[in-house]
């Protein structure tokens, strides 16, 4: 009686982390992670992502700060193998006279735009990602003056595809 209570807990303890264990995902666009097959944990937006905007073109920056959309709990539902995620995101930047002083705050608002599928083995995915709204990126012309804040930017719809890491 003893051995099967033993295999019986030990059995328990081995089913669990396999359905509360991430999988992550990579692409050449962004990468997903997974909390588990039915919740999506984060999305991570690789630089490069152009941007077409009032002031002219740039690019998405690759720091981890700007360009990741993580979720606390209630994580966006993954059903039948598909999820579409709406999610807005809002960066505060001091704004720096020329004697160095900070005389205000410029806010970047933009909107994450992202739908995929699975395969069946949810061993790959792909979709479309599209990013609009402002967002901060270097001066076309002057590199030298810093970041510049564009407006009314639009990546339009992107393709993406990912596969697992393991």
């Amino acid at each position: 009686m003893k051995r099967v209570i033993i295999c019986v807990v030990v059995g328990a303890a081995l089913a669990l982390p396999g359905s509360t264990e991430a999988s992550v995902y990579t692409g050449d666009v962004l990468g997903i992670t997974l909390r588990q097959k039915s919740k999506l944990r984060e999305i991570t937006v690789f630089g490069g992502l152009p941007l077409n905007c009032d002031e002219g073109q740039t690019t998405t920056d690759g720091s981890l700060d700007i360009s990741r959309w993580r979720w606390n709990p209630p994580y966006p539902r993954v059903k039948h193998r598909r999820f579409h995620v709406v999610e807005p995101k809002t960066q505060a930047y001091a704004v720096v006279d020329n004697g160095g002083n900070v005389v205000g705050t410029e806010r970047d608002e933009y909107v994450l735009d992202a739908r995929g599928r699975f395969n069946k083995s949810y061993g790959k995915a792909s979709g479309t990602v599209r990013i609009t709204g402002s967002y901060r990126g270097p001066s076309p012309l002057d590199p030298e003056l810093g970041m510049i804040q564009y407006h009314n930017c639009d990546s339009g719809t992107v393709q993406w595809k990912v596969h697992t890491l393991y």
